[in-house]
């Protein structure tokens, strides 16, 4: 009688961990769909899992819907793969992206407000000046690797912004992109899930051949990993 408990118990826990994973999946799946709905155009780009939350030591540190938490100890770098467009048949623009020059770093909610901390941070970027757009689209599809680096040993959690305009390919503009925990992730200075502001084509803004709006940075973050 006392193992026929046993099997109850152990069936019934079962159970109850399949309904939750079956919810995290389905809700991680969602995710997936509204960051893709409009098709990613180069075929290599790595899908990323769109977890919004990661367990970072003693805190629990959210990420975005475009990126879970990115956790590095103290002695590693994270490293972002942004892929960029930017059409304007009328002429060619040129972006600096050495140094991680579009890039900030911040901290919410300390004494009641943002602040930023880009002096904590290092940032070597693969490519410097890159000019896109024209009559010929140069450049469009440019992956950008930045390799993030924290300048001394500290942990905290904090928001990398500043990569564009557009996140792609829903045109959004939000109010954060990517979380990145060090060491133990506390102080906690992440925002909340960050709200993301209507697409601009419903705003006015027209969707051009390729999907994009011309005049507008727009990104896409199509990778992520640690290195030391």
């Amino acid at each position: 009688m006392e193992r026929l408990n046993r099997a109850a118990s152990s069936a019934v826990l079962l159970i109850v961990i399949l309904a939750i994973v079956a919810s995290v999946f389905g809700a991680g799946a969602y995710f997936l769909l509204a960051s893709l709905k409009t098709g990613v155009r180069n075929s290599s780009s790595t899908v990323i899992n769109s977890s919004t939350s990661n367990t970072v030591g003693v805190v629990t540190c959210s990420g975005t819907i475009f990126l879970p938490c990115q956790h590095i100890e103290r002695n590693e770098s994270l490293i972002l793969n942004v892929m960029y467009y930017y059409y304007n048949p009328n002429g060619t623009k040129t972006f600096d992206f050495s140094g991680g020059n579009l890039l900030y770093f911040a901290g919410c909610c300390k004494g009641g407000g943002t602040f930023y901390v880009t002096s904590y941070f290092t940032v070597i970027s693969s490519v410097g000046n890159v000019t896109f757009g024209g009559p010929n689209n140069i450049s469009e599809g440019t992956v950008v690797v930045y390799t993030i680096t924290p300048k001394q040993s500290f942990s905290g959690t904090y928001q990398v912004d500043g990569f564009g305009d557009l996140v792609y390919p829903n045109l959004f503009t939000c109010a954060n992109y990517v979380v990145i925990s060090i060491g133990n992730g506390s102080p906690d200075y992440g925002y909340p899930l960050g709200s993301c502001t209507s697409s601009v084509t419903s705003h006015g803004y027209q969707a051009n051949s390729q999907g994009f709006v011309d005049g507008f940075l727009t990104f896409q973050i199509v990778g992520s990993s640690n290195s030391r």
